[in-house]
């Protein structure tokens, strides 16, 4: 007989939460709070035991979809590991949520190498452990403990945009293609062997939000890929070539220069689509966020950096680039009316 598919974990939470959140437009890589008001779950998840793992994530939309991802499959970790760097909560996060509705701890640490958590982990004696996007960097005390080893998730097609913010990167750079990657984790950055690949093509609309949501919304034949081999009892795959890929540093919402050309300035635009907003700076020295942009042709005169249109509400702008012009529409957190003349 054919083997039948292991049942899922709280379907009627997995099946809400799962709708609630692939019905957002644009995902984000930074934590939000939501799913509060899904269902309960009738009884406790009992932990998958062949493999036995742990889920390290932080509670994003990119790390709760792929969470949900893991529970969509039928596969059940035996405990969850979320950081409190960078003001992360884990109170009211998905992930304590998740916890709570599956019947599994949660874990949460500024250092998740404190001995008092390292114990816990080891003492669950996972086969492997998932990481769903964490802002720490894993040591061999802690990569030694999973048996088959630790696996990550990359928004990129590695060695292709390794370094922290692969999904801003590709489309300010004019990738055509973009993928998630699950790669064992070793003590060099994106540098394990690759499990499993998907592909997904950039679209000349993408913003870091539309695209990561795509990625999100395939991830889960890379899961059962992943799973399918830990199921074997190994987790092999081939070593990325690092000197035919690239690594990028992080970003902070970086200011336009009117010097480029308007067709690159778009792109820093889309992919700063939700989490990094390109900002204009006006004459009082205030930084505004453009929250679209289009290219249109200048006039051959004007030089680049030139103010060549302002609405009256002060929020649609035009202004020549190296290269034709670019249309922003911006905002102001404080409401504040920009002033460019």
């Amino acid at each position: 007989m054919p083997m039948q598919p292991p049942a899922r974990p709280c379907p009627d939470w997995v099946d809400a939460a799962w709708e609630a959140l692939a019905a957002k437009a644009s995902f984000s890589m930074r934590p939000r709070p939501w799913g509060h008001g899904l269902p309960l779950c009738d009884q406790p998840a009992a932990p998958s035991l062949a493999p036995r793992s742990v889920v390290f994530g932080i509670s994003s939309d990119y790390g709760d979809g792929l969470l949900l991802q893991l529970l969509r499959s039928g596969h059940a970790p035996a405990a969850l590991v979320t950081s409190t760097r960078f003001g992360h909560a884990p109170v009211g996060s998905f992930y304590q949520q998740a916890a709570q509705r599956l019947g599994i701890p949660l874990l949460a640490g500024e250092n998740v190498h404190q001995p008092e958590i390292l114990s816990v982990i080891g003492a669950l004696r996972p086969d492997l452990i998932w990481v769903f996007s964490f802002d720490q960097i894993f040591r061999p005390a802690l990569l030694d403990i999973p048996r088959l080893g630790m696996v990550n998730f990359h928004p990129s097609r590695l060695p292709a945009w390794r370094g922290p913010e692969p999904i801003w990167w590709q489309i300010a750079s004019g990738e055509t293609e973009s993928g998630l990657t699950a790669s064992r984790v070793t003590e060099g950055i994106d540098a394990g062997p690759i499990l499993a690949r998907s592909r997904e093509p950039v679209r000349a609309t993408d913003s870091s939000g539309s695209l990561t949501r795509r990625l999100l919304l395939g991830a889960g034949p890379v899961i059962e890929q992943v799973l399918a081999q830990a199921r074997a009892g190994r987790l092999e795959g081939p070593l990325p070539d690092l000197s035919a890929g690239s690594y990028q540093s992080g970003v902070i919402g970086p200011r336009l220069d009117f010097s480029r050309p308007a067709v690159e300035l778009e792109r820093i635009v889309r992919a700063g689509l939700p989490d990094h907003p390109a900002t204009v700076e006006d004459l009082d020295g205030r930084r505004f966020r453009v929250r679209e942009a289009r290219v249109v042709p200048k006039p051959a005169e004007a030089a680049s950096g030139t103010l060549l249109a302002l609405d009256p509400t002060g929020q649609t702008l035009t202004f020549a680039a190296g290269v034709d012009a670019l249309v922003m529409v911006c905002s102001s957190p404080s409401g504040a009316r920009a002033r460019f003349a």
